[in-house]
Order: structure tokens, then C-alpha cells, then sequence
């Protein structure tokens, strides 16, 4: 086709253009792949949205504590993208479709499923996440014995939607195979590329006083890998080791508490 749009050896602009719509017209927007694996695309089965939608339709978990409030909007998060539906948050199971997340503490309906044997098993940051009846209603209830594990299952929950699993009928006991994981992360004081790596991904030179909002969402990631330590290597440039002047233990400090 490309060859009869030349003509005397000059390929007409305009025709080309409407070639080049026809032929990537249709496909999707670029993506920058900064969501990696948290990226909630609506699920294309309308049947399935359907039926996860039911499953997964409010929301019961404790806001009190800053874990608590991170799980309840990453999980309204990940509904409302992959289902394309809003999942309120509510105080009580009242229907069927209840996604109950917490502790035996934060939680009075964990507390009282007699769960306490497999919670022990998933240990702290590990979690139960099983499909039970609550007061008379269909639910599914995301356990453990900390809030941070609680947040590892409701991660773990939205996998399963994302990868189409099953789950009218679950019972995961999950645990971390290893008690200790570590990110080594490198990065440089001052702004210049990190080899192959590109420019530095923390705004050094606005820390502490202006915090990047690139920190929360790294450390979301970081979450969701279960990584229970974090080693902030700082490659040094040419003007020397600034990691241990003040000004770069306040942002170092900074950074790590944004996290």
C-alpha cells in the first residue's frame, strides 16, 4: 500500500498520515509502567466484573491507625479500577458482598471467628484470607495478627482479581518465606544520572521541607513485595561524601519517614 503512495519517488505526507491513523490508531494510550503491578485496569468481562462486584461490593475495615486508612483506600482503589464500581467503606456487615479486613484487635468479627490457630500460623506478616458468613451474610475476611499483614492480604486479594482467579469459596493461609527482606536501593546526593539508570528518582534537593509524592507511591510498591527492610545505598557525585553533612542526614531522615 505504502508503495502506491509514491509517486515519482515522493511519498505524499498526508496520505502517509492517514495510513500511520489507520494502522495505530486503535491502540491503547502509552503508559509510563510507573503503576508496575498496581496498575487496576477495568477487567474486560462484563460477566466477571459482575460477579467479583458482588463478591466485593463494601468495604469493613478499621481506619483508626494510618495502615488501617492506607487499606481501606487501596482496596477502594483497586475495586473502582478493576471493576469500575464504588465499594463503600462501611462500619458493619449488613448485606452479602462484605470484604472485612483487619486484626483480632482491630476487628470484633476476626475476633470472633475463632480464626486464632491459622492467624498464628500466617504469623505477623503473613494473613488468612477466607470466604465465611458473617451474621448471616456471604463475606470474605482478609486476618492477620498486624495491620501490616492485614494490608499484605488485601494485596494479595486484589491479585486475584486482577489474574481472574476464583474467589466465591477461598481459604489462603499465607505466611513470608522469608522473615528478612531487604532492598538495596541506590541512588545519588546530587543530580546526576545513576549510570544506565537515568537521573535520581527523589527530589534531594527539596528534601526535607518538600517531600516528593513519588516517595509514597515507591513505598506502596515496596509494601506489596513485602519487603520488611529498606537499605537506602546513596551513591556519592564529585563533590564529596554529603551523606554526612546535617543537611543531608535531614533529608536522608525525611525520606525514611515518608516511608
Amino acid at each position: 500500500m505504502v508503495e502506491r503512495l509514491r509517486r515519482g519517488g515522493v511519498l505524499r505526507p498526508l496520505a502517509l498520515a492517514i495510513l500511520l491513523t489507520i494502522l495505530f490508531g486503535a491502540l491503547p494510550s502509552a503508559e509510563t509502567g510507573r503503576d508496575l503491578w498496581l496498575r487496576y485496569a477495568l477487567i474486560g468481562e462484563a460477566g466477571l466484573r459482575g460477579t467479583y462486584a458482588r463478591i466485593a461490593s463494601t468495604v469493613v475495615v478499621s481506619t483508626a491507625s494510618a495502615t488501617g486508612a492506607i487499606i481501606a483506600a487501596e482496596l477502594q482503589r483497586g475495586l473502582s479500577g478493576l471493576l469500575g464500581v464504588n465499594a463503600p467503606l462501611v462500619p458493619s456487615v449488613t448485606t452479602d458482598g462484605a470484604l472485612i479486613v483487619g486484626t483480632p484487635a482491630t476487628s470484633s468479627v476476626i475476633n470472633g471467628l475463632g480464626w486464632a490457630e491459622p492467624i498464628a500460623r500466617a504469623g505477623r506478616e503473613g494473613y488468612v484470607i477466607r470466604s465465611a458468613k458473617v451474621g448471616g451474610h456471604a463475606a470474605t475476611v482478609i486476618a492477620s495478627e498486624t495491620e501490616i499483614g492485614a494490608l499484605h492480604g488485601a494485596f494479595r486479594f486484589l491479585r486475584l482479581l486482577q489474574t481472574r482467579q476464583p474467589v466465591g469459596s477461598l481459604d489462603i493461609v499465607e505466611r513470608p518465606a522469608m522473615p528478612i527482606r531487604i532492598l538495596n536501593h541506590w541512588d545519588n546526593l546530587v543530580d546526576s544520572e545513576r549510570g544506565y539508570a537515568g537521573a535520581p528518582i527523589w527530589d534531594w534537593a527539596g528534601l526535607p521541607d518538600r517531600v516528593s509524592p513519588r516517595i509514597a507511591a515507591y513505598a506502596d510498591r515496596i509494601v506489596f513485595l513485602k519487603d520488611g527492610t529498606i537499605v537506602n545505598e546513596t551513591r556519592l557525585g564529585n563533590g564529596g561524601d554529603g551523606a554526612k553533612e546535617p543537611a543531608g542526614q535531614e533529608s536522608s531522615q525525611a525520606l525514611a519517614v515518608s516511608m
